[in-house]
């Protein structure tokens, strides 16, 4: 139990940290923010650091990024 209480954090700011960028790649403003801009549907390894992240923008388009957990970095594959 502890153990799972220790990763829980650094787990957070991943998804945080994806979701930021995601954010911040499509423009959303602060109001936005706080209604959802995106939404992240499902996260999947992509090897070397990376997540495929499938996402909701806007509640309407659905939008493939790759998100680099080591640099911070995403950009959509699709």
């Amino acid at each position: 139990m502890a153990l799972l209480l220790g990763l829980a954090p650094s787990l957070q700011a991943q998804v945080a940290g994806a979701q930021r960028a995601i954010e911040k790649l499509e423009h959303c403003d602060k109001g936005e923010r706080k209604n959802s801009c995106i939404n992240i549907l499902k996260r999947e390894p992509a090897g070397d650091n990376k997540q495929a992240i499938k996402a909701q923008v806007r509640g309407g388009r659905i939008i493939w990024y790759e998100y680099d957990k080591k640099t911070g970095a995403v950009r959509r594959t699709n």
